[in-house]
């Protein structure tokens, strides 16, 4: 059965890279949000860690396979946490916005991602960073 598996196709890996993320939100990454009753300051915190994993993510430097793996996995739980936090029915066209900006982001760390670098759009950092403050001065 194995041998049937192209384990070079990006669909393989994206489904890696979502049972990965999956199973570390499941596993680790409600802890601090379960610890937060307010949810303005849920969602700064996870803008917070997602700007945090995706600069590490689109730097330049060398950082071994494992420990990149680790950075791709808690930006896709944030991106999960934000995604699913979205009521679009409420939000109208601001949360359809959201929605497609997180998309993206999602879209280029699957598209971007080699063991060498990372290959898609660095913007992705700044994407999130204003996002973090804009959130931050709705209050």
């Amino acid at each position: 059965m194995l041998k049937d598996v192209n384990l070079t196709s990006k669909s393989w890996v994206e489904k890696m890279f979502y049972e990965q993320a999956r199973r570390s939100y499941e596993n680790q990454e409600t802890n601090f949000v379960e610890q937060t009753e307010d949810q303005h300051e849920i969602v700064r915190l996870i803008l917070k860690e997602l700007r945090k994993h995706l600069t590490i993510i689109v730097s330049d430097r060398e950082i071994e396979l494992s420990e990149q793996a680790r950075h791709y996995s808690k930006a896709f739980t944030a991106l999960h946490l934000l995604l699913s936090s979205i009521d679009t029915e409420k939000g109208g066209e601001i949360s359809e916005n959201l929605v497609t900006l997180y998309l993206y982001i999602q879209q280029q760390l699957i598209d971007g991602r080699t063991r060498e670098e990372f290959t898609g759009d660095k913007n992705i950092v700044n994407i999130v960073a204003d996002l973090l403050e804009a959130w931050e001065n709705i209050r």
